[in-house]
């Protein structure tokens, strides 16, 4: 049997040899040659020279001539079936008995997928059989094409977090995907490849296509509750190609509403990251490129998506393509996404600016040249030739006229408002050198004072940091000339702010540029410290107290301002800013930097005086306020906070930085911290203790064991603030492993953690216990699994939930059987006794039939005898003596789960499950002789990798029938 041709193979072959077609419709041939060689070779030839096939003339030809119309369905779906025998007027029976015949031959004119069926070539067939479609069969296919692709789609009425899943919580369609995807691809078929061609009923390909669009997009428009938008997001594509006129008037009618209904495609808040879903919108975003590409819908087709980017909610959310980068790509410079050349384009631009502004504001911007350009791909329709129309060739000296052009436009449109001067700072070091003179020329002409405070002190800050860039990195490929460097300084003096505050804030940011000084050099701090402390003298002397305050507020680092003016003023200003100390917001932060500068200053003996004066228990601010000033607690503060009010100790432990906590003083703070129930907090500092610079601290294993256990059941009043618990917890019990400490301590801690642990540690404590004592294995299937016979009479409380779904983790993920020694080898003693007692304790819990699946599926991971076979002996033996079809199906789903996960290319098919299957029915015939039960359970296994496999290929070739 000569094999199918290789689709990806095929494809490179194509592209190879012929000229002037795309990777797409390079893959759309090479799925129709893997499918049917003959009928490809029908379709290409210039002059068919071949005879016709059987299937395409008589009632075989009559009888296909409705499935073409129909284009792909799936046999396993009723409402499928139902609509099939609509279509052709004939009951599904004998439609199957025809598909079956037909799918036989060498020239197949249709093939199976799985339960799917898909017309091998549209092309080929409507060629050869387009004569015989009547006009009933056309009014039919109107009708379906209707009721199929109308349909609501109930997912949508599914919680978006549950919606992956809808077809088995909720109400499937009647119709499957193949179904509505093939009345969709007919329909842009007939206005794409029939197109003005006449059919028997007289009305041309074009027409039929408008009026399936017209009827499914005006159902769409007329449905107040919008969702019919949404559940034709999937064939919105092939809608467009269909009828580009009809679908753009429909698009248009739904982005004119208030609120336009198209607005509703938009559900990423919905979505989200939900594994298996998409927000709708991304369908007609990409109907709308395909009609870019055409020269005669291209304009219609960017003011939608204009129109859309103006109403998208989130345009900046994860979710791709979104309308605003879409727009971008079709319009990008360097390569276009359409066949319009530069002037035409640049037409339909300035119409973008008239008609969305906002929209247009965005896009000119996000064309311009830039250091870095990513160009995704566009989509390409599947049946028109608009793609295959190469854009203008562009030369270097016509990219920078349609640079020029974009910047002229951007210039102009700057003037309507003073916020979008800013942004076009960005775009001054990747401009062409005349463009950039440009761009500094109208800054240079333009009035500061226009712009507002907020926004002249903006522009300078941007032009400011602009100039430093460059001037730290002069030798960079990047990098703008000094004359340039020296203009764009200039111009940021002409915007310079008048107020102090304004002209020294930016000093108060992470790391900010220092003129003339390298960021990276050691000098850096010391210069930066200066600077600081001078324009805090400088704010005072203009504006005093409410200036520095002020200054607080515009600042992202109001500490570091305190801090600056305890270094410049020393005590001068205490009983200005100690009051504001515990006070909410930037005041707050201002008074905490000024004592913490202080403290630094003068140390603990500074803080002790100013809590004298605040000796009542109505100033708890302001005492807690002093104490977290301090960088480092140490044992002197511990006991400082000791000997003062009950109300103080618990407002200054809730709130204590555990950061930068002195070494000596960690053990102690972590205790502190447990008595004030922020067990969390003693955890961070133990594992800071582990990975001290200068070398490990081995903290007390007891203190280790009890802020884990405290963290895990309380009491505890904080939560974990590192960025990875799981990984902190760890390694707490890493060192409690390595410090040999109590095992069933540590499994009990591992117990409690399973859940937060499961992907990053095995729990080795756990694993051992549960391994060696039946008792610890069937309490814990206690917590997961009612006594047989007993039913819940109400709600599961969440406490017993959360244990459940601890104890469930904990038993899927233990790999380590009983009886299994260090070297891999099996102490069958040990296992059946370890299996005997915990088969005892689960019937007197009753539990058995939960038990005995468990048991199976730890014995999978069992290793394999010696000699590769597998199940081990002390396995088979077991399996023969129980007879318990329980552990015998444990062990099944043990042996799937093992796998993990697999990786394969899209198109391999099940080859690696036919390898297990053949591996498991080769362990059967070596064992059936004297182990019997394990030969048939083996032969199952090898059963379901064999279907496995088939469902895999069905994959496969869904794949490459797809073309894609």
């Amino acid at each position: 049997m000569v094999p199918l041709l290789d689709r990806a193979a095929a494809a490179e072959a194509i592209l190879d040899e012929a000229t002037g077609i795309t990777r797409d419709i390079a893959n759309r041939r090479a799925a129709h040659a893997h499918r049917n060689l003959l009928s490809l070779r029908r379709t290409l030839a210039a002059n068919p020279r071949f005879a016709k096939p059987p299937w395409s003339e008589g009632d075989q030809g009559r009888h296909l001539a409705p499935l073409i119309l129909a284009g792909s369905w799936s046999d396993d779906v009723e409402g499928d079936r139902t609509e099939i025998e609509t279509l052709t007027g004939r009951p599904y029976a004998e439609v199957e008995a025809d598909l079956a015949a037909w799918a036989a031959q060498d020239d197949a004119p249709v093939t199976r997928t799985g339960q799917a069926w898909r017309i091998v070539s549209k092309e080929d067939a409507w060629d050869l059989v387009s004569a015989l479609i009547t006009k009933t069969t056309l009014t039919r296919f109107h009708d379906v094409a209707a009721r199929v692709l109308e349909e609501h789609d109930p997912a949508l009425d599914v919680p978006a977090e549950r919606r992956f899943m809808a077809n088995v919580i909720g109400e499937p369609r009647t119709y499957s995907p193949r179904l509505r995807a093939g009345l969709a691809d007919t329909a842009a078929f007939l206005g794409g490849y029939v197109a003005d061609q006449r059919l028997n009923d007289g009305a041309t390909g074009e027409q039929h296509a408008q009026h399936v669009v017209r009827a499914v997009t005006e159902h769409a428009n007329a449905d107040p509750i919008v969702r019919a938008w949404q559940s034709l997001a999937d064939v919105l594509p092939l809608l467009a190609e269909a009828a580009p006129d009809a679908f753009l008037d429909a698009v248009e009618v739904g982005l004119g509403g208030d609120p336009p209904l198209l607005r509703s495609l938009f559900l990423d808040a919905e979505m989200g990251s939900t594994f298996g879903t998409s927000s709708p919108h991304i369908r007609l975003v990409w109907a709308l490129e395909a009609l870019a590409w055409s020269s005669a819908h291209m304009s219609r087709a960017t003011g939608a998506l204009a129109c859309l980017a103006e109403i998208d909610p989130t345009p900046d959310a994860n979710i791709h393509p979104r309308p605003a980068g879409s727009l971008a790509n079709v319009f990008n410079l360097y390569g276009p996404q359409t066949s319009l050349p530069l002037a035409r384009r640049i037409d339909v631009l300035d119409g973008l600016r008239d008609r969305s502004p906002a929209a247009a504001r965005r896009l000119l911007r996000a064309i311009l040249p830039t250091r870095l350009t990513i160009l995704s791909p566009s989509y390409h329709p599947q049946w028109r030739a608009w793609a295959l129309v190469p854009p203008q060739t562009m030369t270097w000296a016509e990219l920078f006229a349609g640079v020029s052009e974009i910047v002229a436009r951007i210039i102009e449109d700057a003037d309507k408002g003073p916020g979008r001067w800013l942004d076009l700072v960005a775009h001054v070091d990747t401009l062409p050198a005349a463009d950039r003179d440009r761009l500094l020329a109208a800054f240079e002409t333009l009035d500061p004072d226009s712009l507002g405070d907020p926004g002249r002190r903006d522009m300078w800050r941007a032009l400011v940091d602009l100039g430093a860039q460059h001037r730290q990195f002069p030798h960079a490929d990047w990098a703008m000339p000094g004359d340039v460097v020296d203009r764009i300084e200039a111009v940021a003096a002409h915007f310079a702010p008048t107020s102090p505050v304004d002209l020294c804030v930016d000093l108060f940011d992470h790391r900010p540029h220092l003129p003339g000084v390298d960021p990276l050099g050691p000098e850096y701090d010391g210069a930066l410290r200066t600077a600081r402390q001078d324009a805090a003298r400088t704010v005072l002397k203009a504006e005093g107290i409410p200036g520095l305050l002020r200054l607080g507020g515009a600042a992202t680092l109001p500490i570091a301002i305190g801090w600056a003016v305890a270094e410049a003023c020393g005590d001068d200003l205490a009983d200005d800013l100690l009051p504001l100390l515990g006070t909410d917001g930037s005041d707050g932060w201002v008074a905490q930097g000024y004592a913490g500068g202080r403290i630094e200053a003068d140390g603990l003996d500074w803080l002790v005086r100013q809590l004298k004066r605040w000796p009542g228990a109505q100033s708890v601010p302001q005492q807690v306020g002093l104490l977290l000033a301090v960088t480092r607690p140490n044992e002197v503060l511990v006991t400082i906070v000791n000997g003062l009010y009950p109300d103080v100790q618990a407002a200054f432990w809730l709130r204590v930085n555990t950061i930068f906590v002195d070494p000596g003083a960690r053990p102690l703070v972590a205790r502190t911290l447990m008595e004030h129930r922020r067990s969390w907090g003693a955890i961070d500092l133990l594992v800071t203790m582990l990975h001290a610079v200068g070398g490990a601290v081995e903290p007390d294993v007891d203190l280790v064991e009890s802020a884990l256990m405290s963290a895990a059941t309380g009491p505890s009043d904080d939560s974990p603030r590192a960025s990875s618990p799981s990984w902190e917890v760890g390694e707490l019990l890493d060192y409690l492993e390595r410090s040999g400490s109590d095992m069933e301590v540590r499994a009990r801690l591992e117990f409690l953690y399973a859940h937060l642990l499961q992907h990053t540690r095995p729990a080795r404590a756990l694993n051992e216990a549960l391994a060696t004592d039946p008792d610890l294995f069937a309490e814990v299937l206690s917590y997961i699994y009612l006594p047989e016979g007993e039913h819940l009479d109400e709600q599961v409380p969440p406490e017993r939930q959360a244990v459940a779904i601890v104890g469930y983790t904990v038993l899927r993920e233990w790999h380590t059987p009983p009886g299994v020694r260090r070297d891999g080898t099996v102490d069958a003693d040990a296992l059946r006794i370890w299996v005997t007692e915990a088969r005892r304790l689960l019937a007197g819990s009753e539990r058995t039939a939960a038990g005995n699946l468990a048991i199976g599926r730890v014995l999978a991971y069992v290793p394999p005898d010696s000699d590769g076979l597998w199940p081990a002996e002390a396995v088979r033996d077991l399996i023969e003596d129980l007879r318990s079809p329980e552990v015998e199906a444990g062990l099944h789903n043990g042996e799937f789960q093992s796998r993990g996960m697999t990786f394969r290319s899209l198109d391999d098919g099940g080859a690696q499950e036919r390898a297990l299957a053949a591996q498991h029915r080769a362990w059967a015939d070596r064992v059936s002789d004297r182990w019997p039960r394990t030969g048939a359970l083996l032969r199952q296994i090898a059963d379901h990798f064999e279907e496995w496999a088939r469902r895999e290929d069905d994959q496969s070739e869904r794949f490459t029938d797809d073309g894609a």
